[in-house]
């Protein structure tokens, strides 16, 4: 569930924070089984879909553009989905 909070934030501030939720996910010593680790990924995959949602609303990507027409900075978002 998308929190208040990270919808009103800034895309670059939220894939920010799930950038570093993931590194902490990806970096942490709790087995994937547990209940906290499964907590930090739904909440990562909360996350993940409020920059999607954010990515569309702004319409920073369009099925007949390619890669070439993207910013650099732009480049990095291509990926929330995946």
């Amino acid at each position: 569930m998308e929190s208040g909070e990270s919808r009103d934030l800034p895309l670059s501030v939220n894939f920010a924070r799930a950038q570093s939720q993931l590194k902490s996910l990806n970096n942490t010593s709790l087995a994937s089984s547990s209940e906290e680790y499964q907590k930090q990924a739904n909440d990562l995959v909360s996350l993940l879909k409020t920059c999607s949602r954010q990515i569309d609303r702004l319409s920073l990507f369009s099925s007949n553009e390619t890669t070439e027409d993207y910013s650099t900075s732009e480049l990095k978002l291509i990926l929330v989905n995946a």
